[in-house]
This record gives C-alpha cells, structure tokens and sequence, in this order.
C-alpha cells in the first residue's frame, strides 16, 4: 500500500533530511507518498529525530496502549472511588489537601459510630454501678434480712395450679389446690379446691381429689392486692406478709411482711416492704393454713 505523508510534516522534514539522496528530492514537494512500510519507517524516524541517518538518533519512546473513552472514563471513576474510600478509612490526610466529598461523608459516619459506642458503654457503666449500689430487692425500714435462693421452694399452705396436661388424662390441667404435704423437697401432696367436673350435681357429692405431684408440674398463684404471701426465694425468703400491689409491666409485685421465717415475730422484719419482687418468687398463702 502506500502512505501519504501530510503537509504539516514536511517543513521538518526538509530539515532533518540534509544529508538524504533518497528522499531529498521528493521533500521539495508539500506532500509525498512512501512506497513501502520501510520508507515509512525512515520517515517516523526522520520525524523524531534521526534525519535519515545524518542528524542524532533519539530513544524511541515506548507507546501507550490505546483506551477508549469509556474505558478511561470507567477506569478513572473506579480508581477515584478506591482511592477516596481508602484515603476516608484511614486517617485525614496531613498534607493540608481538602478531603473528598466521600471522604466527609466517611469520616462523618466514621465520628457518629465512635460517638454512639461511647455513649453506649458511659450508659452500661452507669447501670452497672447502680446495679451494684442497689440490692435486687430493695427494703424499707432498718435492720437486714437474709437473702437465699434455693431450686425447691414447695411448702405446706401455698395455693398452687396444676400444669402438667398427662395428669389425669387432661382433667386437672390448670386446677387450683393446697399443698397438704410436702416430700423430700420436690414433691408436694396437694388437695384441690374443688372437684374437676365443676359445679354438676354429681360433682358437688364427690370430694376434692389429692394428687401427688412433682414440684415442676406445679406453677405458683398470686393473689389481687391485699392477699396473703409467702417469699418463695430471694431476699425474705421464707417471710409471710401483705401483697400491697402488682406491677404488671415489669412483672413484679410490693409486699409488706408480717412475720420472719417460721412465723417468727421478728420486729426487724414485722412491717418492713419490699419491693420488685418477681412474681416467680412469691405464692398465695391459703388461708386455712
């Protein structure tokens, strides 16, 4: 094929190709046409600077791969974003440059989760001081009581409900009695308050049954307000008294004691309240017993 050299090149090349026969009467022209890819070759490097041979030879310098607009563009937005979301992770730049709009967003965020753990952890040390200031039942009153907590807290007089569906085949689920006897700490003897069959003719002839019943088949009954319990464990376990009112959002419940462990008249204890006990800890106290 053959190559047709642009005018805009022949001015320079009249000047690096002085010392050229070959090519020295076909410059005189504003253009030339190159008879091989050879001819090309002289010419480029007349171009840059050889001058045929005659003038100084420069390095060629090595070519640039050609990208395309979209590519470039693509490239250029994906290096930018790396490098913004590198410079935002780690520390401000300390070399005076203005960051980033993403770099501002990042260190915004970056500064508010810093903020917010600080104040999550200022308010757990605050909570655990007063946890640690405050007893978990607190008491009114002055002298002290004795605080236990045991896995069996069964007793003679507490009205308790039946929970276990098997017992019966079903038939007492959820009736209320008395626990009569109690053996070897996880076993209770308990008489129900009334017959299952309800209020039919037949069952009003029929006394209440008793049922031997294990301690997990059995769920505690707390009385309205005003009624008779007993602390089943915690702080006062063991201590009778008044329930004074039900907290049903927290589950929990205020009672003013009227004897000790055992009955006792302790006058440390008689009229002393605590408050928030838990409902699991208390139990209704039969007033037969």
């Amino acid at each position: 094929g053959h190559f047709i050299v642009p005018r805009v090149f022949c001015g320079l090349m009249r000047s690096k190709a002085k010392n050229t026969d070959k090519f020295s009467n076909m410059l005189e022209s504003p253009t030339f046409i190159c008879q091989s890819t050879a001819d090309v070759a002289v010419v480029s490097q007349m171009i840059r600077g050889g001058g045929g041979g005659g003038g100084v030879t420069a390095e060629p310098k090595a070519k640039k791969p050609k990208v395309s607009g979209f590519a470039f563009a693509a490239a250029s937005s994906s290096s930018s974003s790396s490098s913004s979301f590198s410079a935002a992770a780690r520390a401000p730049p300390s070399t005076g440059r203005a960051p980033s709009a993403m770099e501002s967003l990042m260190l915004q965020a970056e500064e508010k989760r810093k903020a917010e753990a600080a104040r999550a952890a200022e308010a757990a040390s605050r909570a655990a001081a007063k946890a640690a200031a405050t007893p978990a039942h607190p008491i009114s009153g002055s002298g002290g009581l004795k605080s236990a907590r045991k896995d069996y807290w069964l007793a003679p007089g507490l009205v308790v409900k039946v929970m276990n569906k098997k017992v019966g085949d079903g038939l007492y689920y959820k009736s209320k009695g008395v626990i009569v006897e109690v053996k070897e700490r996880y076993v209770g003897l308990v008489r129900l308050l009334a017959h299952p069959g309800g209020d039919s003719a037949g069952s009003k002839k029929k006394k209440p049954p008793k049922l031997q019943l294990d301690q997990d088949d059995l769920e505690t009954v707390i009385p309205k307000a005003g009624g008779r319990v007993r602390v089943l464990n915690g702080l006062g376990r063991g201590c009778e008294g008044e329930l004074l009112g039900l907290d049903t959002d927290k589950f929990c419940a205020s009672v003013r004691l009227n004897s000790g462990p055992g009955g006792s008249a302790d006058p440390e204890v008689v009229g002393r309240v605590l408050d928030k006990v838990e409902y699991e800890d208390l139990c209704k106290v039969s007033d037969e017993a």
